[in-house]
């Protein structure tokens, strides 16, 4: 029997059998006990997680519905300790919450998750904030001060539309011509937002308040480092840049002429990497150097990457497996469990529903 379960006996014992509880005592009591538990499995998990630690696994993940959102709170230096070591020594700042999923970490340390048939978002050490109560509300991602996701929103006319939501005020709808219906269908990049229309037409708009503007090029949207977006031609197969406030457009060298009918591709970029999963493999360009790295290990064609200042992460969904490619020393990382980056931010989950959000120490 739980030591809380004893006590409580033995205070009610005392108490007297002409003593009725407080109203909602009984709840209160299953909450605690039930947390309590909750946090000895997730100890227990996380410690079999550090054994399990790969050294290259094949990896892959689509992003789906959100799970229940909590409050973040600092954790102790102990909280990477289910991370392999030349992650663990590079992380700081840690802050832990219970969600049972992530969909997204913006820049700032932003989560964006939520229970079944809704999408929250979680700031450190302030209330969680409902964005949507809908069971169509998917494709979530956090920009520095914005959230966008894609919803359901006029019936028939439309499957999907852009959706966006910053600070504290209500959430908008962004231009009125739908969604494409593919993995990670919008992007935002310094609270710049990039997506692709049910035409097939790629549009971008600064912030949520700002007027979608059409893209001047051919394919649909894929990856978003602002100013940069990149674009697949949904004839050829070519990654194209695309300067979106100049217009400027090019073909990215050194990337490959992908298979667009067959799909299964999916894309992550910063200011100096781009990377790509396809074919089973995990492909990362130095935009700098122009130098592409194919990543050792496989991974499937249903991968969802994410990357950040240092981290490029491919995860897989339903299954405990994540790549991790340092791209300041070229290094991989196998994890037993999912991740994601963004900016300087590295976000992991242990057990069911301990999710950390931790800070990158600087290269």
């Amino acid at each position: 029997m739980d030591q809380l379960e004893r006590t409580l006996g033995d205070h009610l014992s005392r108490a007297g059998a002409d003593l009725r509880p407080p109203a909602g005592l009984a709840d209160r009591i299953t909450t605690a006990i039930v947390h309590r538990r909750r946090r000895r499995r997730v100890v227990a998990t996380a410690a079999v997680a550090a054994a399990l630690v790969l050294v290259v696994p094949a990896v892959g993940w689509v992003s789906g519905r959100p799970g229940p959102s909590g409050t973040g709170a600092a954790a102790g230096p102990s909280a990477a300790s289910a991370l392999p070591p030349e992650i663990a020594a590079l992380v700081t700042d840690v802050t832990t919450y219970d969600l049972d999923r992530v969909d997204s970490v913006g820049p700032t340390g932003v989560v964006v998750g939520g229970p079944e048939q809704e999408l929250s978002v979680d700031t450190p050490g302030a209330p969680t904030r409902t964005l949507a109560r809908s069971p169509h509300a998917w494709a979530a991602a956090a920009g520095q001060d914005i959230v966008v996701w894609a919803d359901h929103r006029d019936g028939d006319r439309h499957d999907f539309q852009v959706m966006c939501a910053g600070g504290t005020r209500e959430p908008r709808q962004v231009g009125d011509r739908g969604v494409l219906k593919r993995d990670n269908p919008i992007q935002v990049s310094d609270d710049t937002l990039l997506w692709t229309d049910e035409a097939g037409q790629a549009w971008y708009a600064e912030g949520c308040a700002g007027a979608p503007r059409k893209i001047d090029a051919r394919g649909h949207a894929v990856a978003f480092a602002f100013p940069d977006a990149f674009l697949v031609d949904d004839t050829t197969g070519e990654l194209r840049q695309v300067d979106v406030r100049t217009g400027t457009q090019q073909l990215v060298p050194g990337a490959p002429r992908f298979d667009v009918p067959t799909g299964g591709q999916v894309f992550a970029a910063t200011t100096t990497h781009l990377a790509w999963a396809s074919e089973g493999r995990l492909s990362v360009l130095d935009r700098r150097a122009v130098v592409v790295n194919t990543v050792p290990g496989g991974v499937t064609a249903t991968a969802r990457l994410t990357a950040g200042d240092r981290f490029v992460v491919c995860a897989s969904d339903g299954r405990p497996e994540t790549t991790v490619y340092d791209t300041a020393t070229g290094r991989v990382s196998g994890l037993r469990m999912p991740a994601l980056a963004a900016a300087d931010r590295f976000a992991w989950r242990e057990g069911d529903t301990t999710w950390r959000v931790a800070v990158l120490r600087p290269t």
